[in-house]
């Protein structure tokens, strides 16, 4: 086993001044006057926003010192930002800052006169967010950033181009050039901390080197810590706590397993229960399976098809996936009853149902439901909780509910960095309970965050892996981190989720035309698909949906209109809604006609458009209900509860023109709903019964009455 130690630096904080060393434990050893830096910002800890109140006083309190700035949570790569970091450019040493500490992609320091870094500070203000605000509606690229920063009071500015006097006199004047060990004498690696490479390595003499490192150059922590592969464990000999370095180390390299060790802290030492360089795989049935906590947990390969609507509404569909060996979720979102779905249950074993969170009308039916087919026998395994996170207490009953009725597992679908938390939390309160944690980005499905896919992942991966009770999924997205600037270490999951892309497999039940218009469309980088909430983006649009959140869209005439109604009426407030459609009729009513694929119900034969149902006849209201929601092609409804619509509005037509006073009865026309099966010749038949109707126009107590729902 290989043991990577940290090289902390011990600190002799008396007024000796003796030069840099390296003691026969392979540690580097600095005396200096004060704390370092390092020190320094390590021992203040994790820096809140609410600190950012001493910026306001005045930078003149700390006259004749140096200073630094801590700042957390930026993560820095745009030229702009480097800029406001960085800037050694002028002559006035007062207006000079250096990037001193970089504690990993989030953390850093700059150090520089107050002068400068008030200016720094004054910068960096006009693109922090206000403190609680809200952007979780906002693109992620086009947030402002949420990052907190102070001033950290320095006497000796260690780690910045101000000492390079210093360095210089101490190997010329004081070692004069002298080496005071050789590579050779080195028992185990040292690290550079500047890029990381092992010292022994370097041409550079030794001393030279670990002065520059003292007091010149800056700290690259994560590249310093990009321990080698076969690496298992990391060492802090410090004293652990706020003033140790082993918890942002531990940071640095999550997601690669190496567990680190703080020597001088008491209390517990995390370790990762996962990690990337332990993939397991074993060999059956001729056949390679890769063994992670998804598969062990189902049984399965680690790949699910998530639950959508419509297409894992359909039982068939969900029924191969089954009978493939795959794990899918049956979709209740196209349930609208217990009844419709009692009589779905797909065939298989270890079915799972996806309910709706948001929706607490069909999540109230639902939820016990499903408990209760479960006792009744069905081979049911799993529950997903889509659409929102419960409270921890909330999650709790579901979780016992789901126990007591013999569910193994449950999911929940976060989409963003709270919900992710909230995740954790859960796993933490139910430690003997399976929790899958679905994670999709803003990218990936049809409903979408506004989140980016890498950086939530990052800031709580960690805590995830802490639960052992987590299989982590996540949405394909096939992309190197790198390609995003991220410096953080491979992160696993465990399992991977299709959805959108199962909706043209050969099994599902999307039309034809339909999966030729998916395939068509050519896609975008990753970088570039959060165009797609302003402008069609690689053939795919993002609307606003009926639940109020954003989802994807194939750019269709339909979907542009779509997007045209959320830009003008839906953006305004509902009170202003039924004036503009008064003032703008024709003209939507002439788009839906066009471009929609739920046309302008209002119609009149020979194919006229009139605006309201007040001009229609009521065997013209008949005539356009069959239209639009009987596909004669296929002699079906589009569903049954369409034709019952229907036939309600003929009962009533009935009531109409019976000519019954109350004194007698007649028999009815429509004597079951079963025979509008076939609606064509019912219907002629009815209204040659009641001819009247043909040229009545609707009455406005039928309109606007009992019967609205129909019209």
């Amino acid at each position: 086993m290989d043991a990577a130690a940290t090289n902390a630096r011990t600190r002799n904080r008396s007024t000796s001044s003796s030069p840099a060393a390296l003691n026969n434990t392979g540690m580097a050893t600095e005396g200096t006057m004060t704390e370092s830096p390092m020190e320094s910002f390590s021992r203040r800890g994790h820096i809140q926003d609410s600190t950012i109140d001493t910026l306001d006083s005045p930078v003149d309190q700390h006259a004749g010192t140096e200073e630094s700035a801590a700042i957390s949570s930026l993560r820095r790569g745009k030229g702009s930002l480097k800029k406001k970091l960085y800037s050694r450019s002028s002559g006035d040493s007062q207006k000079k800052r250096f990037l001193g500490l970089l504690s990993g992609s989030e953390s850093s320091k700059s150090k520089g006169g107050h002068k400068s870094l008030s200016s720094m500070v004054t910068a960096l203000r006009k693109i922090k967010a206000p403190a609680g605000s809200d952007q979780s509606k906002i693109p992620f690229s086009q947030r402002k950033a949420v990052f907190s920063m102070r001033f950290l009071a320095v006497n000796v500015p260690y780690h910045s181009h101000y000492l390079e006097s210093a360095a210089k006199k101490l190997c010329e004047d004081d070692l004069k050039g002298n080496e005071l060990w050789t590579s050779k004498e080195l028992e185990i690696a040292v690290f550079n901390t500047e890029n990381g490479e092992d010292i022994r390595q370097q041409s550079e003499p030794i001393a030279k080197s670990l002065c520059d490192h003292i007091f010149t150059l800056p700290i690259h922590w994560a590249k310093a810590t990009g321990f080698p592969d076969t690496a298992t464990h990391a060492i802090d000999f410090g004293p652990g706590g706020l003033s140790g370095i082993g918890g942002l180390t531990a940071r640095n390299l999550e997601g690669r397993g190496v567990r680190v060790l703080i020597i001088g802290e008491k209390g517990r030492n995390g370790a990762e229960v996962y990690d990337a360089a332990n993939v397991k795989r074993e060999k059956c049935d001729g056949k390679v399976h890769i063994d992670s906590p998804f598969s062990r947990l189902l049984g399965k390969p680690p790949i699910m098809v998530a639950g959508m609507t419509p297409t894992t509404v359909k039982a068939g569909f969900v029924s191969a996936v089954l009978s493939a060996g795959y794990h899918v979720e049956f979709a209740g979102g196209g349930h609208y009853n217990a009844k419709a779905l009692r009589a779905k249950i797909p065939a298989g074993v270890g079915i799972t149902l996806n309910a709706l969170y948001i929706n607490q009308r069909q999540f109230g039916f639902q939820f016990p439901l499903w408990q209760e087919l479960k006792r009744e026998g069905l081979p049911i395994e799993g529950f997903c909780v889509a659409a929102g996170i419960p409270s921890t207490e909330k999650a709790a009953e579901i979780i016992d509910a789901l126990r007591a009725a013999g569910i193994k597992h449950v999911a929940f679908k976060p989409g963003s960095i709270d919900g992710i938390r909230q995740v954790v939390t859960i796993a933490a309160a139910n430690p003997d309970f399976p929790i899958i944690c679905q994670w999709t980005g803003g990218r990936a499905g049809a409903h979408h965050s506004y989140e980016d896919f890498h950086q939530p992942i990052v800031a709580t991966y960690g805590s995830i892996r802490q639960q052992s009770n987590i299989p982590l999924s996540l949405a394909p997205v096939s992309v190197a981190q790198r390609a995003f600037g991220l410096t953080s270490p491979p992160m696993p999951f465990d399992g991977v989720l299709y959805a959108s892309r199962a909706m043209v497999a050969k099994e599902a039940h999307t039309s034809l035309s339909v999966k030729k218009l998916i395939c068509a469309a050519p896609g975008v980088d990753d970088s570039k698909w959060e165009g797609t909430y302003a402008k069609e983006t690689g053939g795919i649009l993002t609307v606003r949906s009926e639940l109020g959140e954003p989802i994807h869209k194939v750019a269709t005439r339909g979907v542009k209109l779509w997007k045209e109604f959320d830009n003008t009426v839906f953006n305004m407030p509902k009170e202003k809604r039924a004036a503009w459609l008064t003032q703008n009729r024709d003209s939507v009513i002439e788009k839906l006609n066009k471009d929609f694929s739920k046309p302008w119900f209002g119609w009149k034969k020979g194919d006229v458009v009139v605006a309201d149902i007040d001009d229609m006849t009521y065997e013209e209201v008949a005539l356009r209900m069959i239209r639009l929601m009987y596909v004669s092609h296929e002699n079906r409804w589009v569903d049954i509860s369409l034709r019952n619509l229907t036939g309600d509005w003929l009962r009533r037509v009935e009531e109409r023109f019976a000519g019954v006073d109350g004194t007698k009865s007649k028999a009815s026309v429509l004597q079951s709903y079963t025979s509008l099966d076939s609606p064509a010749d019912v219907v002629k038949s009815f209204f040659e019964t009641y001819p009247a109707a043909a040229s009545q126009l609707v009455a406005y107590e039928d309109k606007a009455g009992p019967h609205r729902h129909v019209c």
